[in-house]
């Protein structure tokens, strides 16, 4: 009953209209900074080149996924030197092989077993490759899970499949530090993780709406709740809270942060947890005692 429902190319088969979300995000402030709906239906290149303009983004790095076609938005590209693709290919991709980039020589030093590895391709362009050894090990895991329902174990499948557990190949026009390319990569997914905390974590309800104005104000919720978590995440880090637990925990920690206005000594803190008193500290926002 709006004009931004509707059939995908993957949507079609479940019989679900959908409709597509762009953020621009800032990797210095480490937030997004706009958003806008599209219809589902809309091609990608149609989708980001209209985004872009309408916001006047004029040096942006889009982000996309293997669906998008580089080739197909060729002109625009050339016509904004300034706009930069990011883009994964297949890590059986024929570029990939000839440049080894599934052998990582790389390791981003702090992080729990990120390797990496970049290289520069004849035509130009710069392809960089990582793998996520706590990934892969998950990768694994499913891939076993699997093979054990359909009782098709084979060792050789295995070890062909463990070269690509956890690992994706990236290309890009722009030389950047590998590990500024990871970092810009991850806020893809990073974005639909906090979007979907809001809708299932949480346990919130389906908002169904009808209308276009409707749906557009649904997802400007979403962005504002988007913003503020990133913002809150930007503290819990800062307060290194983050390397402790995860963030949905520090939520729950602070969801049982009540005051009370005590007729005798007026506003104060509800009893809790030793422990999560000092997580208000390390926030700085525990209430001081009058």
């Amino acid at each position: 009953m709006n004009s931004l429902s509707d059939f995908s190319r993957k949507t079609r088969a479940k019989g679900k209209r959908d409709i597509s979300v762009l953020f621009a995000f800032d990797l210095e402030a480490m937030e997004p900074v706009c958003s806008k709906c599209f219809p589902g239906n809309m091609l990608d290149v149609t989708a980001y080149s209209e985004f872009i303009c309408e916001h006047q983004i004029t040096t942006p790095i889009v982000v996309a996924d293997k669906g998008f076609s580089q080739s197909a938005a060729k002109k625009y590209f050339m016509d904004n030197p300034g706009l930069h693709c990011l883009n994964p290919l297949k890590r059986d991709s024929r570029i990939a092989s000839e440049l080894h980039m599934l052998d990582f020589i790389g390791l981003f030093p702090g992080s729990e077993g990120i390797t990496y590895r970049k290289e520069k391709a004849p035509d130009g362009r710069w392809l960089y490759s990582f793998r996520d050894a706590s990934r892969a090990s998950k990768e694994e895991r499913g891939w076993l899970k699997r093979s054990g329902r359909k009782k098709d174990y084979r060792l050789a499948e295995l070890q062909k499949a463990r070269a690509v557990f956890g690992t994706v190949v990236l290309e890009c026009a722009m030389d950047l530090e590998s590990e500024t390319i990871y970092k810009t990569y991850s806020k893809r997914w990073e974005i639909k993780i906090v979007m979907r905390f809001y809708k299932s974590a949480l346990e919130f309800d389906n908002t169904r709406v009808h209308d276009d104005y409707s749906v557009i104000g649904s997802e400007f919720c979403d962005f504002l709740s988007s913003v503020l978590t990133f913002r809150m995440i930007h503290v819990f880090d800062n307060a290194k809270i983050l390397e402790e637990m995860p963030y949905k925990k520090v939520m729950k920690i602070l969801a049982r942060v009540k005051m009370l206005n005590d007729p005798d000594y007026g506003w104060r803190l509800i009893r809790i947890n030793p422990s999560y008193e000092e997580i208000l500290k390390r926030l700085d926002i525990h209430p001081t005692e009058t």
